[in-house]
């Protein structure tokens, strides 16, 4: 492929052998034909790196490059170093996009003069259902300046911290590294590059499939070390707009303590040595924010308020949670139980 193109998508391939010929037949549907496709073979240990190969040796818009394993972010770092189109988008290695998912926002950003567009997604199951990820906004949306940062905290607009159901151009990256040896890095990093944008476009359709895996770190409800990772992101990027975006404060802050609350529902639920550790290190995390815990949602105060408080009753607590809703399948001991497990 001689000529430059105009985009460049990158797929960050390990231990997706199962799903990645799928995922990448997908992109080469597409109705958008102006673009190369990278694809990072990350050493993965499967047959991947052979799927990848294949690819490119039958289609002229494939490029394929092989790396010691180094993680999400080294991959994508390393699909960034040699992308040549004038706007760059990501793909997961086991997920689908839709045909038309390309041309709607290649046209939306040279139409508007954008710097980032965003699209809708769905869930793709194993079993092959699709269901709305979420109740996306109903009607197209621009952002503006700084405002393109309360599009991506704000957890209703749905745009959400995720590198791959958005176009970018390329520039956004310059000087920018996505952060090797951490998970999230999505997280990390992607208020960096939104707060380069000067317009940014969301489009409500769902074009972007992605695929609900039960053992993915991000959906799991096992306690993984990684997921510290997890509330450092949001504590990081809550860091960053108080100190610099301050009217967006009570998003961020909503967006670390929801953060705060998850993993501390997970650990509850857990059996590691650690635990008590952990769950003592998030009530001091809760109690360091002062005034600003008062912005977010009373429900999130009331919970950091339990965990504040006695790190056992939080234990207790989440477990009794957890006890009564297992017994969704039973629903007059459901009944009895309720007036009994009150709310947080």
């Amino acid at each position: 492929m001689d000529n430059k193109p105009k985009l460049s998508i990158m797929v960050a391939v390990y231990g997706a052998e199962k799903y990645l010929a799928e995922a990448l037949d997908s992109i080469l549907a597409s109705t958008y034909k102006d673009f190369e496709l990278i694809l990072v073979d990350d050493g993965s240990p499967d047959n991947c790196g052979k799927i990848c190969d294949e690819y490119a040796n039958n289609h002229e818009r494939v490029r394929t490059i092989h790396k010691k394993n180094g993680g999400l972010a080294s991959a994508r770092n390393a699909g960034l170093d040699i992308a040549r189109g004038d706007f760059v988008g990501f793909v997961d290695n086991d997920d689908r996009v839709m045909p038309e998912m390309f041309e709607r926002m290649i046209n939306a950003l040279e139409n508007e003069n954008a710097d980032i567009v965003c699209c809708g997604m769905r869930l793709l199951r194993d079993d092959g259902v699709v269901t709305p990820f979420k109740a996306w906004p109903k009607n197209e949306e621009i952002y503006i300046g700084t405002d393109c940062l309360q599009l991506l905290l704000d957890a209703k607009n749905g745009c959400g911290d995720f590198y791959m159901n958005k176009v970018y151009r390329r520039e956004l990256f310059d000087g920018i590294r996505l952060p090797e040896g951490k998970v999230f890095e999505d997280i990390f990093s992607m208020h960096l590059v939104f707060e380069r944008s000067k317009k940014t476009i969301f489009l409500p359709e769902g074009l972007y499939e992605y695929r609900l895996l039960t053992n993915s770190l991000s959906h799991s409800t096992v306690w993984k070390p990684s997921a510290l990772d997890f509330s450092a992101s949001c504590r990081g990027q809550y860091i960053f707009i108080k100190e610099k975006y301050p009217k967006f404060t009570p998003l961020a802050v909503q967006k670390y303590v929801s953060s705060i609350i998850l993993n501390a529902k997970t650990l509850a639920l857990s059996e590691i040595p650690e635990q008590k550790e952990l769950l003592s290190q998030y009530a001091k995390d809760l109690n360091a924010l002062g005034d600003d815990l008062s912005l977010c949602s009373e429900d999130l105060q009331v919970k950091s308020r339990v965990l504040m408080k006695s790190t056992k009753r939080w234990v207790r607590r989440c477990r009794t949670v957890k006890f009564y809703e297992d017994q969704h399948n039973h629903p007059k001991l459901q009944a009895i139980l309720k007036p009994i497990i009150r709310p947080w």
